[in-house]
């Protein structure tokens, strides 16, 4: 129920990223994203629908549409939608594959956020799809586990231990675009700034290439390639390899975000490769999303805390694995002391004064890097909830989480998203391409060979840190 101190929020005006966001949202590429718990056990569809409205009430960003007052921007609150759950009867192998197509949502008409439950007799997949300006990817999969307690504390048995989740405090939201001010050693001289803008705009990413564009066996194929709305492709690493991946990282003193960036340059360079030979000087650029949350944010209710950081190498950088490796440690770690995301934030306020020149400087725009690539580590460590746990798995009432996974959205000029997540010592990589530009063969066979990659390194199979061929 809002009090009067929480009335008094709106209208609440977007902040420069959500407007970002907002600007970036198009019919062909809709800026949602999807995320996933597959649980088995039998799904309670009463409680279940409860808990998916609770979970609205307590994220108000959620259930609120777009317009403008006073010429900004605002957040409005509405009614949580009668049609928030989509109920979908199926059968086991359904609940264990499916994958909807995207749907777009016009946040200057309906609200943000929409839940499906995709139902056999013993399993379940949970998928709870949300605007991006409304949140970001980690407080989307808090979404997640927060809709899981809320079912696992109505359906628990008298003598079971309850599933928790921390409470909210919905006044954060006016916080939620402050941060504090960087240390004076570490703020960025103006001619820093404009040499790393420079840099941004004159180096501009390689495109991964196409269907049409690799052709391959089946040109002809190709050549009538149907567009795809597809949500994801999901693959899960074992526990055995996600061991042997932390053995090598460590082994290496790395991380293994580190790795994944390394093997994704490598997966970027050999799929375009295969349609012919690669500038040596060209430019592949992964788009590294970055949590901007601080300590002052804890009970912030879901919304957007994130930025972006971009890490840049030339193709024949590639070729000296244990320089690139070294290159990306350096990079990823200064993220986290140089206040890299305030940068991207600065240039959305910047943009957003200028009338259109959110719009302009988007059309112009060949997209933010070749990917975008989001490693979240261990779910558990990230988020705000607790549960009882049967072998690592999470046990919300009477359905225990078998998975969980998602994809952010793509955008033009941008056509793969890949987030990396791990859950009960297992890795679940998922994928989301451009329909327009990828068909979902290829699709599959992008991630099928960055898996292959990824595996190879914690098998030993593949050298991180001596010279390719």
């Amino acid at each position: 129920m809002e009090t009067e101190s929480t009335a008094r929020l709106w209208p609440l005006q977007l902040t420069a990223f959500e407007e970002y966001m907002m600007a970036d949202d198009h019919p062909s590429h809709p800026m949602m994203m999807v995320l996933l718990a597959d649980v088995t056990g039998v799904l309670r569809e009463s409680e279940f629908r409860e808990a998916a409205e609770g979970l609205l009430r307590n994220h108000p960003l959620l259930c609120c549409t777009v317009s403008r007052v006073d010429g900004r921007l605002c957040w409005q609150p509405a009614a949580v939608p009668a049609d928030l759950v989509e109920w979908i009867p199926a059968q086991e192998q359904d609940a264990l594959t499916y994958s909807p197509d995207l749907r777009r949502r016009d946040l200057t008409k309906e609200t943000g956020c929409r839940v499906r439950a995709v139902v056999s007799a013993q399993r379940a997949r949970i998928l709870v799809e949300v605007h991006h300006a409304c949140c970001d990817g980690l407080a989307a999969l808090q979404l997640v586990a927060e809709l899981l307690a809320r079912y696992g504390a109505a359906t628990i048995l008298p003598d079971e231990e309850c599933p928790k989740y921390d409470p909210v405090e919905i006044a954060l939201l006016t916080e939620r675009n402050r941060f504090r001010p960087v240390a004076a050693k570490r703020k960025r001289s103006l001619k820093t700034l404009v040499a790393k803008l420079w840099r941004l705009t004159s180096r501009q990413p390689l495109r991964l290439l196409g269907t049409r564009e690799r052709g391959g066996a089946d040109a002809a194929a190709a050549e009538e390639l149907l567009p795809h709305g597809r949500a994801f492709w999901l693959q899960t690493l074992s526990r055995e390899t996600v061991d042997s991946l932390r053995g090598v990282a460590a082994g290496l003193r790395v991380s293994i975000n580190d790795l994944l960036l390394q093997q994704a340059f490598f997966q970027v360079r050999d799929w375009n490769s295969a349609a012919g030979p690669v500038d040596p000087q060209g430019w592949i650029r992964i788009a590294v999303p970055l949590s901007m949350r601080e300590s002052q944010h804890t009970g912030i209710p879901a919304c957007n805390m994130v930025s972006y950081g971009l890490v840049t190498h030339a193709v024949e950088e590639t070729r000296q694995p244990a320089d690139l490796l070294a290159k990306i440690k350096e990079k990823t770690s200064s993220f986290l002391r140089s206040g890299e995301g305030r940068i991207a934030l600065k240039m959305f306020d910047v943009l957003r004064r200028i009338p259109f020149g959110l719009r302009m400087f988007l059309s112009r725009s060949s997209g933010a890097g070749t990917i975008v690539m989001t490693t979240v580590g261990d779910v558990s460590r990230r988020l705000r909830c607790t549960f009882p746990l049967q072998d690592q798995r999470w046990v919300a009432g009477n359905v225990t989480v078998q998975r969980l996974g998602g994809a952010p959205p793509v955008r033009p000029g941008t056509p793969v998203s890949i987030t990396v997540a791990e859950y009960a010592g297992q890795m679940t990589i998922g994928l989301r391409s451009d329909g327009n530009v990828l068909s979902e063969a290829d699709s599959q066979e992008f991630l099928q060979q960055f898996v292959v990659r990824v595996e190879a390194v914690a098998t030993g199979r593949q050298e991180v840190s001596a010279a390719e061929s």
